[in-house]
Formats: structure tokens, sequence, C-alpha cells
């Protein structure tokens, strides 16, 4: 089991932060404020009414074998490659250093960033991340022509 910190708060520029477990089989879990069973549970949870940037701080506690994924829009935009997405705006919180180009785990951390971000879209169409989602899929395809 693994420990890790997170915040719903709302982040500067209006950007609001969601949080996804992947587990073992692929599923992924969206963390709701509550324990996710055989997933993950609260250690503990700290309000902060401070108007629109209240929120609660988390402790959360997780199974050997998920990862804990944030979604959070980069600080300008999405991106518009997935390379960009992955960077920007996706963070694997089990990790003290994120997973880079050239890594022997990006290929798969990069396939996992595309399902997450399509879950992502799927439960948040507000979120303006379907665009850039489109976008990198263009971008990819193009890519795949040029080679």
């Amino acid at each position: 089991m693994k420990r890790i910190e997170w915040s719903d708060r709302l982040q500067l520029r209006h950007r609001s932060p969601s949080l996804y477990f992947v587990d073992i089989n692929g599923d992924i879990h969206t963390f709701e404020g509550r324990a996710i069973p055989k997933i993950c549970a609260i250690q503990a949870a700290r309000y902060s009414r401070a108007g629109k940037w209240s929120g609660t701080d988390y402790l959360i506690a997780v199974q050997d074998g998920v990862t804990p994924i944030q979604v959070l829009r980069g600080w300008e935009d999405w991106g518009v490659t997935w390379p960009d997405i992955a960077r920007q705006s996706f963070t694997d919180l089990s990790r003290e250093r994120q997973v880079q180009e050239g890594d022997p785990e990006w290929s798969q951390w990069l396939t996992m960033v595309k399902r997450v971000a399509r879950y992502h879209v799927a439960h948040h169409p507000e979120s303006g991340l379907a665009a850039a989602v489109e976008e990198a899929d263009a971008n990819g395809e193009v890519l795949k022509g040029l080679s």
C-alpha cells in the first residue's frame, strides 16, 4: 500500500483537478471523496473554507498495483499532442519523478494517459479536454503519414 496527498481545491486560472485510479485490470475509477473498495481508502480529510478556494485536502491509502492519476489542465492549455497532454496535464501521484519521453515506461504511460483522457472527456465534456484530444489524435494521424 502507498499513500498519496491530493486536494480538490480549485487552482489558479480556474483549473479544477480530478483524480482517477487505474487498477491492475486497467479499469478506471473516479475519486469522489469516498473510499473505493479494493482501490483506495481515505486516511485523513481536512476541509478548508476559503470562498471559491474552499476544498478538501486528502491523505489517501492506495492499493498496490493501482495508479493514481491527477488530471489538471496545464498552466496555459491542455496541450496539442499526446506527449504535450501527458506532460502538461496528467500526473502519476504515486511517483516522485514523472515518466519522461525516452524512459522505458513512456509508451505504457502514454497509453494510460490516452485512456484516462477519453474517460475524463466522457464524464466531464465541459472541461475542454475534448478539443485537445481531437487535436492530438489528428496530429498523430498526420505524423504517421509523414513517416
